[in-house]
């Protein structure tokens, strides 16, 4: 199911082919870690990433477990256009991401989330070309009909380093690439053992659109928990401000688009307003916060 190994006019550094299990290049000057997880098996990990819940909860946002628990569980199943918002509650200062310390040692991939709508496709493109062929690997949600996201995902694929394709129902997410979410499905995600896999969601709207970018972020808070990172860009609206209070109260770390940089200063605006945002950047700076941030949370990541 992996595409052929191909080198694009422009793109010296792809690394990521059917052999993508076999290489083991470098992000920032780290090497990706051992195929294995190093803490045993997944009840011990998923012991650990609770525990890891409750602290951040409790003692770092004041924040019952059970709450926020409740909560995360009832966007996952109704997301419904309406809900309240979580009490906002700031989790750390920006540039603080001390709440990643278990992703160093949970020994799973780690992911980027990346939600956006008005203006985003050329906020997404910019993003992209400013990270590396072995960044980890990156869920995209853009506000877009169905029929337009394979052309723009094609688009980015010429373009960037990193691969990028339409996601594709139960296929491996692998650093390297970048995962679109089709126009008329939700992109959501599983754990299969130690690897994460797409799960594209045919559920109705969701805050409005379809694909949503609060089930996406949901969906990443759930599995991946603190080894993700949310960004949210450029949009009208409030699509992402749920789930990004999810990914926070994971132990995820959040950054946001400032207002200078943005074509809609909504979604960026509404998620800053939850007070979980960690960083808000102009465009440009998103790149070199993104791999320190990855540095921090995992020293190793494997393909």
């Amino acid at each position: 199911g992996q595409r052929p190994h191909h080198v694009p006019e422009g793109r010296q550094r792809r690394r990521f082919g059917e052999q993508a299990s076999a290489h083991h290049g470098q992000v920032a000057g780290e090497c990706r870690h051992p195929a294995e997880p190093p803490d045993g098996p997944r009840e011990v990990l998923h012991a650990h990433e609770k525990a890891v819940f409750h602290r951040v909860h409790v003692e770092r946002a004041g924040v019952s477990a059970a709450a926020a628990g409740a909560e995360l569980a009832y966007v996952m199943a109704h997301g419904r256009r309406h809900i309240e918002a979580a009490p906002a509650h700031e989790l750390g200062a920006p540039g603080d991401v001390g709440v990643f310390a278990v992703g160093k040692e949970s020994g799973v991939e780690k992911i980027l989330a990346i939600g956006a709508s008005t203006g985003g496709t050329e906020a997404i493109k910019d993003l992209l070309l400013q990270l590396p062929a072995d960044f980890p690997a990156i869920l995209i949600t853009q506000h877009m009909p169905a029929g337009f996201t394979r052309t723009f995902a094609a688009r980015l694929d010429r373009l960037c380093s990193m691969s990028v394709t339409e996601a594709v129902d139960n296929e491996r997410i692998l650093p390297g690439h970048a995962y679109l979410a089709p126009g008329d499905k939700h992109l959501t995600i599983k754990r299969s053992g130690a690897d994460y896999r797409i799960v594209l969601d045919d559920r109705p709207r969701v805050s409005g659109h379809k694909p949503s970018v609060d089930v996406m972020f949901g969906s990443v808070a759930e599995v991946a928990g603190p080894n993700s990172v949310a960004v949210i860009l450029t949009g009208m609206g409030r699509d992402g401000a749920i789930g990004i209070q999810a990914i926070a109260g994971q132990g995820g770390y959040c950054l946001a688009q400032d207002e200078n940089t943005s074509v809609i200063f909504g979604m960026p605006k509404e998620a800053i307003k939850t007070g979980v945002v960690h960083q808000v950047l102009p465009l440009d700076q998103f790149g070199e916060a993104l791999i320190q941030v990855f540095k921090q949370i995992g020293k190793n990541y494997r393909t």
